[in-house]
């Protein structure tokens, strides 16, 4: 446990590093206006498409056409936590761009950068196979539907200003979603993977390495744009959306394994997929179409700060009663 605990720390401490940059690099005037507009595009342009596509062409799709009970189940779940938060959007929240950032980052997890080496921790690294396919299941359904919603909050989440009739509406946000470089580099994503092209690997090193700096650059540009104040005035759906994701979410998500008796590997690659703090990618792709950037950065701080414990007594628990 105390391993599975440092693998946690080890994961959130270079998180911490980027964000303590950021903020220290605004007050001392080394990150001004000028950065935070030009990264934001930079993210928002390459960044972002390039790590959708990357994440698909690389993905291993026979696996995910395979689809084991758990990929399936797991794939289920999250569309279904999808529809159910953006049913309690509705209640938590008025604002539009509000409601995309509450959705978005409750639901969407770091399953790459928290399950995968927590799971190769309990089990090996030639023992999480399914984990993977799991993995490739829930991640592609993250990459295509939070486009599709947070489009649809953009578009559509304030009636008030909306006009026209609901055919003009749809048409206006199928126009948005065919525009989205995300979504576009998601498509050629899965068009290459599927056709099997293969680029020069000086090409593929140049991609991996861009999309690489997704991470880093998103939580320096998060530290930049701090501001404490707004996270007491947040604070209310920061809680809210963060017991969402480290409790409620993988709470519920257990209760038919639990029925069904899965344990082992089938449960663990299940519960660890629910189970991680908010998405470090959350805050910029909420950014990038629309949504409170500022809100769903706070969110993706404090769950990944209380993820260390949540995860801990999760693990612990399962371990006390042979789940995992």
């Amino acid at each position: 446990m105390l391993n599975n605990f440092l693998i946690t720390c080890n994961i959130m401490l270079p998180l911490v590093i980027y964000l303590v940059l950021g903020a220290g690099g605004r007050r001392v005037g080394i990150f001004g206006e000028d950065f935070k507009a030009s990264t934001n595009r930079f993210l928002n342009n390459l960044l972002l498409p390039l790590t959708a596509f990357n994440s698909i062409y690389k993905a291993d799709l026979a696996g995910l056409r395979s689809g084991s009970i758990s990929a399936r189940y797991a794939g289920i779940a999250t569309i279904v936590f999808i529809f159910l938060m953006m049913f309690a959007a509705r209640l938590i929240e008025k604002d539009p761009k509000k409601k995309a950032a509450i959705v978005h980052c409750s639901i969407r997890g770091n399953t790459m950068l928290y399950a995968l080496p927590i799971a190769t921790a309990l089990y090996g690294a030639d023992n999480v196979g399914e984990l993977v396919v799991v993995m490739a299941v829930v991640l592609t359904i993250y990459n295509i539907a939070f486009i599709l919603v947070l489009e649809y909050y953009r578009s559509f989440g304030d009636r008030g200003a909306a006009s026209g009739s609901t055919l003009s509406m749809v048409k206006e946000g199928l126009i948005s979603c065919a525009k989205n470089k995300i979504l576009q580099g998601i498509v050629l994503g899965f068009i290459l993977n599927g056709f099997h092209v293969k680029f020069p690997s000086f090409l593929q090193t140049a991609v991996t390495n861009l999309a690489n700096m997704t991470v880093p650059m998103s939580f320096i540009l998060m530290g930049v744009r701090l501001n404490m104040e707004a996270l007491k005035s947040n604070s209310r759906n920061v809680v809210i959306a963060t017991a969402v994701k480290l409790v409620i979410m993988p709470a519920l998500v257990i209760i038919l394994p639990l029925i069904w008796g899965w344990s082992g590997k089938t449960f663990a690659s299940v519960f660890l997929c629910f189970s991680t703090s908010s998405a470090v990618t959350s805050y910029a792709t909420t950014e990038a179409l629309g949504g409170d950037g500022e809100l769903a950065g706070e969110i993706v701080m404090v769950s990944a700060v209380f993820s260390a414990a949540t995860l801990f007594l999760w693990i612990f628990c399962f371990k006390q009663f042979g789940l995992i």
